[in-house]
């Protein structure tokens, strides 16, 4: 299988597995990848994952040449060819780690920056060479390596094509941590079980904030900021939190509940009421946002009043847009 998929406890672990042809992607180990990133998504008792290549030479050496090109060029200027994934088409709020056993080159580091921490092997190599091969970073390289490391550095890699090693990297910023290649399936699943000890929501909703927030401003970033809050402070998670350290022990967190909680409606002063109700549900990635009290007209006919408040909510639920934190 192009893609070993397996699941350790809370952490699952996405192996690439065409160690003969240095990991390279090719359509098939692509359609599996998304498929086992979207069981991960979807599995509340995954909380971490890790990524990672077979053997000891490559972690991905980006594209197969002979068949992921060709296609690429056939599909240009259709939507939707490429199976989603956290490099392009998918939101993953889960936390990913990168474990860098080798090269990764072109689509292989754009794997590693789809990836929220990155361990690297002191064999490994990072490079985005499509500029020398007529094309450009196409998988969230432009845009993940210049908003990783600096500027000047991210244009040096693309502009030249050239490699740099793990030292550099880390040096750079590239990468979170480097070990030798012998420490680094442990070095990872340790920083994974670090990951999973924290409330998941929370970790989540942080992550989204901080994603999210790189595309906003300062001030949109710290709204999102402080919505995200709003969530996590109404959740069973915080409270267990909060009652594990007043009791001093370890928190026992789940990671699936539904949140009810009432909101201020932006500008209102302090101390007013509530003119929001906000119906949240952690159920995988879907929140909700339904305005409340209801408009005036479906409350002016009692006889009526269930009755167009089911259809009020549902048409809601229908036009509002979906903010995902599973």
């Amino acid at each position: 299988m192009p893609i070993d998929y397996r699941k350790d406890g809370r952490i699952a672990v996405f192996t690439i597995n065409r160690p003969d042809a240095l990991n390279s992607m090719n359509p098939e180990l692509t359609e599996q990848l998304s498929k086992a990133m979207f069981d991960f998504r979807d599995d509340d008792n995954l909380w971490v994952g890790i990524v990672t290549g077979a053997g000891d030479r490559a972690f991905c050496a980006g594209a197969d040449v002979a068949t992921t090109l060709p296609r690429m060029k056939a599909n240009r200027f259709r939507e939707g060819t490429i199976p989603p994934t956290p490099m392009r088409g998918m939101n993953l709020w889960k936390p990913l780690i990168a474990a860098v056993n080798g090269a990764a080159l072109g689509g292989g580091l754009e794997i590693a920056l789809a990836c929220d921490i990155r361990i690297a092997s002191e064999k490994a190599i990072f490079g985005l060479p499509e500029c020398r091969l007529g094309l450009i970073p196409g998988w969230g390289g432009t845009q993940r390596l210049a908003r990783t490391i600096p500027l000047g550095k991210a244009c040096e890699m693309i502009f030249t094509g050239r490699t740099i090693d793990a030292t550099e990297a880390f040096r750079v910023g590239l990468v979170n941590k480097v070990v030798p290649p012998g420490e680094l399936m442990n070095s990872a699943m340790q920083m994974a079980n670090f990951v999973c000890e924290p409330a998941p929501l929370a970790v989540r909703a942080a992550k989204q904030a901080m994603m999210e927030g790189l595309e906003r401003s300062l001030v949109e970033g710290l709204e999102l900021e402080q919505r995200l809050e709003d969530v996590v402070l109404g959740t069973e998670l915080f409270e267990e939190g909060t009652s594990a350290i007043l009791g001093k022990r370890k928190p026992a967190y789940k990671a699936k509940q539904k949140l009810y909680i009432a909101t201020k409606r932006r500008g209102a002063p302090s101390g007013r009421s509530p003119s929001l109700f906000v119906l949240l549900t952690a159920y995988r990635e879907t929140t909700i946002a339904i305005p409340w009290p209801p408009p005036m007209h479906m409350v002016a006919n009692p006889r009526c009043v269930l009755l167009r408040f089911i259809s009020y909510i549902s048409e809601t639920i229908r036009r509002a847009p979906v903010h995902p934190i599973g």
